[in-house]
């Protein structure tokens, strides 16, 4: 009976052995697991360039600007790289000019001799100064970049445009048709007379002046259209503008002729239109034509 129980009790006891063993396995496993790493360590290398400078802006006389045209004006600067002018991107060298309630003028496309000096590179700019463009003031903006996409500006400096006065009319002579003594307000048949502002100075009201003379008849030069039987407006209407004196200049009320590009020929920009009314003609002249052959060309100024 003693050795029965003990065969039944020795294999409980492998048994319990060898569920502990299986336990003892499983978790040293998951301890394993869990000790996964959490931290390291990267190298990091950054190099930092030069920027690049503008050192020197050229100074530039003060500049007249060509009538009813187009001036080509020449900027020079010098650049500036602690890398060495070879790190100049020279296709990003670009000249502004510019002034308050001006168009600016830019130039993208400047250029060197080809050659360096150490680290610093000249640049020379043509740009286009235009007849209307405003007297005074004008600053200079130079800009250029590395070839890392640095900017570089200078803006110290300015240099004058000087005022010009003058205009262009068309056309050069104005006709009538035929007129009966009894005739009134009669405008001519081939205004208005356009003027041209050719440069850069705004002709406010009533700059415009008009020097009239009176007409002498061609065959009977004592018969007479004097001046003061003509008025001249900016509006096409007639008993609207002031009347001509003889021989004296006198100005258009409500005449504007301001700076502009009169090639737009949109009849404002950079031009104003005149119109002549004949009122009335003198009673008893006789039938005949009247120019300015004896006394002389009409005069059209500004002041």
């Amino acid at each position: 009976m003693v050795d029965s129980k003990r065969r039944i009790i020795l294999p409980l006891f492998a048994l319990l052995l060898l569920f502990f063993s299986v336990a003892y396995v499983s978790f040293s496993q998951n301890r394993t697991i869990t000790g996964r790493v959490t931290s390291g360590t990267a190298s990091i290398n950054i190099s930092v360039g030069a920027s690049p400078s503008i050192t020197t802006v050229s100074t530039l006389a003060a500049q007249d600007v060509s009538e009813n045209t187009v001036k080509y004006v020449v900027f020079n600067f010098t650049a500036y790289d602690g890398d060495g002018a070879a790190d100049l991107n020279s296709t990003a060298a670009i000249i502004r000019i510019n002034r308050t309630g001006e168009t600016d003028r830019v130039n993208s496309t400047c250029s060197t001799d080809g050659s360096s000096f150490g680290n610093y590179q000249n640049f020379t700019c043509r740009l286009d100064l235009w007849y209307f463009d405003g007297a005074g003031g004008w600053s200079i903006n130079a800009t250029i970049k590395d070839v890392g996409g640095n900017v570089a500006t200078n803006q110290t400096q300015i240099f004058t445009v000087n005022p010009l006065t003058a205009i262009t009319l068309h056309p050069s002579s104005l006709t009538w048709p035929s007129v009966a003594v009894t005739d009134t307000n009669t405008l001519s048949n081939n205004d208005p007379l356009v003027l041209n502002n050719t440069g850069n100075v705004d002709i406010s009201s009533p700059n415009v002046e008009i020097t009239a003379i009176d007409l002498f008849g061609e065959v009977t030069p004592s018969d007479i259209i004097y001046a003061g039987n003509f008025t001249v407006d900016e509006t096409n209407a007639c008993d609207a503008g002031p009347v001509m004196v003889n021989g004296t200049a006198t100005g258009v009320t409500g005449s504007v002729l301001n700076a502009g590009n009169n090639s737009v020929n949109d009849g404002s920009t950079g031009q104003e239109q005149l119109y002549f009314c004949l009122e009335a003609l003198n009673p008893g002249i006789s039938s005949q034509s009247y120019s300015t052959a004896q006394g002389g060309a009409w005069t059209i100024g500004v002041s």
